[in-house]
């Protein structure tokens, strides 16, 4: 028990807690093994409360790491009386307010030269990151505008795949920079119908046809799907999976069908071949 990190070889939370006790001299050896027959772990915890001793709950909490990452979706969507409904989360950075008390400094005819111009340095830095907060917000709002109308049915349920559309199409469409457009989305979430997404989750490029497109996640399943299905003792090479989707209407080169193939986590062709 004396091992650290102390208290390791404790039979049980109660006298794990007896022997923090016990450490501190709080109690001596023959009240160490008294109390451990008598008191459970409630009420050893109530007496250390009322003294108001603060106990360790197990031998081991000092070195734990709390590596849980909690997701704030910045965009809710909703789906009232069959349509989309967008929420926006709401910032208490864009409720920022000016001290009252610099304000009046500011405005007073008294206050020193050298010190109003510090704070209107500050007054105008202050009102240049609302501005940037309030700005980024209304992107934000254009951009889940955007997704619901482009991903109405996706979010609906009435659609498997979200239409595909890359981010520099999306930017153009809404005469945001691309670079703007990128740094919102990047690690930015919605609250959907169909669970938590990231913001990038709807903005992938396609595979378009002559009078279709696929998103990426279509043509992962295209592939699955004719792999799942060829004469194993003769597995289809990427180039052969290329041409059959050519044949299909989906224009595609070999080295593509590769780098998808390998994404879903398929083996090549001669790691396919069954013996026999």
């Amino acid at each position: 028990m004396e091992l650290d990190p102390k208290g390791t070889g404790s039979l049980s939370i109660a006298e794990y807690l007896l022997f923090q006790l016990y450490s501190r001299n709080l109690i001596n050896e023959e009240e160490f093994e008294e109390f451990s027959r008598h008191l459970d772990e409630e009420k050893i915890r109530q007496i250390t409360k009322n003294l108001k001793i603060s106990l360790l709950p197990y031998p081991f909490s000092l070195y734990e790491r709390d590596t849980s990452e909690y997701i704030v979706p910045e965009i809710t969507f909703r789906i009232v009386d069959g349509k989309i409904q967008v929420e926006i989360y709401e910032s208490p950075f864009t409720s920022l307010q000016i001290n009252q008390r610099y304000e009046q400094m500011l405005k007073s005819k008294k206050t020193p030269r050298e010190i109003k111009r510090f704070l209107a340095e500050k007054y105008r830095n202050a009102q240049k990151f609302r501005e940037a907060i309030l700005r980024r917000k209304e992107y934000l709002r254009r951009i889940a505008e955007f997704i619901a109308e482009k991903q109405e049915k996706f979010l609906l349920g009435k659609s498997i795949y979200p239409v595909p559309v890359s981010q520099k199409e999306a930017a153009r469409a809404l005469s945001i920079p691309p670079s703007t457009l990128n740094r919102i989305l990047k690690e930015k979430y919605a609250d959907t119908p169909r669970g938590i997404y990231a913001l990038r989750f709807f903005f992938k490029r396609g595979v378009r046809g002559a009078h279709f497109s696929l998103s990426q996640d279509e043509l992962g399943d295209i592939i699955r799907e004719i792999i799942e299905s060829e004469d194993k003792r003769h597995p289809l090479s990427d180039e052969e999976i290329a041409a059959i989707l050519n044949q299909r209407g989906i224009k595609i080169k070999r080295r593509t069908v590769a780098a998808k193939r390998k994404e879903l986590g398929i083996p090549s062709s001669r790691e396919r071949k069954e013996r026999g």
